[in-house]
């Protein structure tokens, strides 16, 4: 089974990055994606040419957070002023989302003319799986000669313990678990009318900020059991203490790096145990590359 472990937001803040690059030099992931506008993507450019130039890269596209590269998307501050809500709603308006498509082309153009080679596009909070963004980015992706996209089809599945498998059901997991699910009925066609490619299955938004190893030993127990054979899983570690991260794209984000998830996650990535998972001779870790 080709399993493809992915540390999203390199680039986003220095310990962020620095995370990323260990949790990948210890063996313990494969691939990562850049935030454009991220406080450290200059560090995190030179990182994915020197050091870390082997680890599969994706486009992390972000439309809200942060400040944004054209200023039809942005407020009177230079950010980002729309969310998942008002882009959903928006999704019918042909002009808006003329505008949508320049934001995402200048981020394409952006690591691309950095000198990055991407092999997958993601985004940030999920916003792409709204199709009329999907669209975008699928054909994007063909301009740019992107083969894979991150499709969000993660199927139901449990863990050891009963607090977590409730959690879903009382944070916002559930709900974004849904519509990703609900939204792939149309992004599925998408996907193929543009001939991208993806894994079977993605594990991530059902157990978000839970992705500690007992969850990802569940989640790769589950697709063994479902016969799937290319699968991605997602987890974000980070450094909270970093010196460099002086300023951050937004509060929440401030907020989100020094939570106690974050402290769960980083721990689980760097462990020896998710080494030794990875290391089982059913699995092959991968990157988006190895779909192609």
């Amino acid at each position: 089974m080709k399993v493809i472990l992915c540390n999203d937001d390199i680039g986003l803040t220095y310990g962020f990055t620095e995370a990323i690059k260990d949790t990948f030099l210890k063996g313990n992931s494969s691939s990562t994606s850049i935030r454009t506008n991220g406080i450290a993507y200059n560090y995190a450019v030179k990182l994915l040419k020197t050091k870390i130039k082997s680890i599969g890269l994706g486009l992390h596209v972000n439309l809200v957070d942060g400040k944004a590269h054209i200023s039809k998307l942005a407020n009177s501050s230079g950010d980002y002023k729309f969310n998942f809500l008002q882009y959903l709603l928006k999704s019918g308006d042909k002009s808006f989302l003329k505008d949508v498509e320049v934001e995402i082309d200048y981020q394409f153009k952006k690591v691309i003319n950095d000198g990055l080679k991407i092999d997958h596009v993601s985004a940030h909070r999920h916003t792409y799986i709204i199709p009329a963004i999907f669209e975008i980015i699928c054909r994007l992706c063909k301009k740019y000669n992107v083969k894979s996209i991150r499709l969000l089809q993660e199927p139901f599945y449990t863990t050891e313990s009963v607090l977590k498998n409730i959690s879903p059901f009382i944070n916002s997991n559930i709900i974004k678990f849904w519509l990703a699910n609900f939204f792939n009925k149309k992004n599925k066609s998408i996907l193929k009318k543009y001939q991208l490619k993806t894994t079977e299955a993605f594990y991530g938004v059902l157990y978000t900020d839970a992705m500690d190893f007992q969850t990802i030993k569940s989640a790769l127990d589950n697709a063994q059991k479902r016969g799937y054979k290319t699968i991605e899983i997602l987890i974000h570690p980070a450094y909270a203490n970093d010196p460099r991260d002086k300023i951050y794209t937004s509060k929440l984000v401030n907020k989100y790096i020094h939570s106690k998830a974050r402290r769960t996650e980083t721990s689980a990535a760097l462990s020896k145990k998710i080494k030794n998972l990875l290391s089982s001779p059913i699995i092959k870790l991968s990157s988006f590359r190895d779909l192609n």
